[in-house]
């Protein structure tokens, strides 16, 4: 059976850790999944994060076929329509392919 553990890794400067492993005994340092230091970084398959969010693979972010309605700087999304990934930059939508892709 599979497993998960989840809790503080007093072995790694107290992270918190969620880990799985392919036994039915996980421990936490093994097969780290995410893990969220002591300043706040969060790690999604790695259990070093130096940013506020780090990843450690491809990210998926779901296409919509509208901005959102009260954007804030530095806001992000893939427009389902034009396949433009789409910023605000404080006042508008920019898009990195083309002018006014973005709505």
């Amino acid at each position: 059976a599979n497993g998960y553990a989840m809790g503080v890794d007093n072995s790694d400067d107290d992270k918190f850790k969620i880990s799985y492993s392919g036994t039915a005994t996980p421990s936490l340092g093994t097969g780290d999944v995410f893990t969220i230091d002591d300043t706040g970084n969060i790690g999604i398959g790695i259990a070093d994060p130096t940013r506020r969010l780090h990843i450690s693979d491809v990210m998926k972010i779901e296409p919509r076929s509208s901005a959102p309605s009260t954007p804030t700087l530095g806001d992000i999304y893939i427009d389902s329509d034009s396949k433009e990934f789409c910023f605000y930059d404080g006042s508008s939508w920019v898009g990195l392919k083309a002018a006014g892709a973005c709505s």
